[in-house]
């Protein structure tokens, strides 16, 4: 499974909820403190996490099962977000 490229705040806030992770359980799980993926998704498109954690939420992505990544990819055609080469299914990117 392909990552996304670079990560924003509002792409990993819609991969947290396609997970169905509160923000506690996703900040435990990419380790990182709760004030920082609250921070990503206050600032949304607007900021982009360090690269670790952009390699972190790779695998987070990568792991989630098939429903996860239909929700992920329902999320990010709702905002108007690319949806990566392999996960929307025709095999390029595209704006939702």
């Amino acid at each position: 499974m392909a990552g996304l490229g670079e990560w924003s705040g509002l792409e990993a806030k819609l991969l947290r909820k396609a997970l169905r992770l509160t923000l506690r359980e996703f900040a435990a799980q990419l380790k990182v403190a709760e004030g920082t993926v609250s921070k990503w998704e206050k600032r949304g498109a607007d900021i982009h996490p360090l690269p670790r954690s952009q390699q972190l939420l790779d695998m987070m992505l990568a792991r989630a099962d098939a429903e996860a990544h239909q929700r992920f990819t329902g999320l990010l055609s709702q905002h108007g977000a690319a949806v990566p080469l392999g996960l929307d299914g025709s095999g390029d990117s595209r704006p939702g």
